[in-house]
């Protein structure tokens, strides 16, 4: 299974981060929780403006946009002259945000900027890129995309184990990778793995996921 890189600019005319436009601004979405029962998504974002009164008139008009979901809480200003720091609520439906927790994607970036969406994504695999994409192109217009293909594996094995990897976690992932654990459909299961390295199914699966951190990790430091 192959990991790739995908870089998007696309416009969400259905979405807040349009409003930003008017305003010239531009904004790091810096996190972003999903809260099921009620719908709507919570997050931060580090926005850049001329001064303190547009930045007022852009939450006055993200407020009244769509009143019953969109709702700024908080406001920190920093003390780099036109850095903010905002805590809002928004509309989970239709939301990019909705289609990147539901096509389960590990790691995302976003900037908005001109009123467009800049996202950077870690996809794992053909099918859940094409998922992905597929999905976007339903509720947003995609202006460009860029995928790279990042092959973790391709890391020298004295880098992977020295720099990053403990032993143990790199035995168990390379022998998983050379088995077929992340193919699809996979080629072994983690009971199966788990007799070969004559370990419990939970110690295996915690060597898994900490050497996948680790990983994951070195590949979004060298291609930041």
């Amino acid at each position: 299974m192959n990991i790739y890189e995908l870089k998007l600019k696309l416009y969400h005319d259905s979405c807040w981060s349009t409003i930003t436009y008017d305003y010239n601004l531009n904004v790091q979405v810096n996190s972003v929780m999903y809260y099921p029962f009620e719908s709507k998504l919570v997050a931060t974002a580090t926005i850049n403006a001329e001064n303190e009164k547009i930045l007022n008139e852009f939450v006055n008009h993200f407020n009244k946009s769509y009143p019953s979901k969109r709702k700024v809480k908080y406001i920190v200003k920093f003390k780099k002259n036109g850095v903010y720091l905002i805590y809002f609520e928004s509309e989970y439906d239709l939301s990019i945000s909705s289609i990147i927790y539901e096509t389960k994607i590990p790691y995302w970036k976003e900037k908005i900027i001109n009123g467009n969406e800049n996202w950077k994504v870690l996809v794992f695999g053909k099918n859940q890129l094409n998922v992905l994409l597929e999905r976007l192109k339903q509720i947003a217009k995609i202006k460009n995309f860029e995928i790279n293909k990042i092959d973790p594996f391709k890391l020298s094995p004295e880098s992977v184990s020295i720099e990053i990897l403990p032993k143990k976690e790199k035995e168990i992932i390379l022998k998983a990778y050379e088995l077929g654990y992340y193919d699809w459909p996979r080629g072994v299961d983690l009971d199966e793995l788990s007799k070969i390295f004559n370990i419990s199914k939970v110690a295996l699966l915690k060597n898994l996921r900490k050497g996948e951190e680790k990983i994951i990790k070195k590949i979004l430091m060298e291609t930041n």
